[in-house]
């Protein structure tokens, strides 16, 4: 516990607020004591390093502890933007991810158009990845519950984004939390 707090002294004053959110969620979540409390706080401060550096894959997983409250406080703006971060570098589980987040609104506003483009990309991955099969059920799911315009509209947006014609569909603020 105390070489938590010492690292926190130690820091530079603009990272103290960051840290000290995480450390106060992390210690009140965790049940097994004070070495885990520490472990947790320096495996997310890892993430979050290698998030900032630009890594995909840690994107991704500081975006899903963001959206769950996971090791840091609960965030589901902060979440979703890593999440898009990591999905603007072609990661498929961040475009499966991105497909839910604007499927439900969560974070950013409800599209169904771009959660449809999001789900196509993702279930074009062919290596076997459990996300691409779960944006295949998705996608599957938007052709038989949406509008046909959704889906011809999505389906333009996916073509667009394979030829390169344009930048990963941006997301919007949210405006509420059910907006549809």
């Amino acid at each position: 516990h105390t070489e938590v707090w010492d690292r926190f002294f130690r820091m530079n004053l603009d990272d103290r607020e960051r840290m000290l959110s995480d450390i106060l969620v992390v210690e009140t979540t965790v049940q097994n004591g004070i070495h885990e409390t520490a472990a947790d706080v320096k495996e997310v401060e890892f993430i979050r390093g290698r998030a900032e550096n630009g890594d995909r894959t840690a994107q991704y997983n500081l975006g899903l502890l963001y959206l769950n409250g996971q090791g840091v406080p609960k965030n589901i703006e902060a979440g979703s933007l890593m999440i898009l971060k990591s999905a603007y570098q072609d990661y498929t589980p961040a475009y499966y991810m991105a497909g839910k987040l604007f499927y439900d609104g969560l974070g950013v506003q409800r599209d169904h158009v771009v959660a449809y483009a999001y789900f196509n990309l993702a279930a074009a991955d062919s290596t076997g990845l459990t996300e691409a099969e779960w944006a295949r059920e998705m996608r599957a799911y938007m052709e038989r519950h949406s509008s046909r315009s959704i889906v011809a509209q999505g389906q333009k947006v996916t073509r667009e984004e394979l030829r390169g014609a344009h930048k990963k569909p941006q997301p919007k603020p949210a405006v509420m939390k059910d907006n549809k």
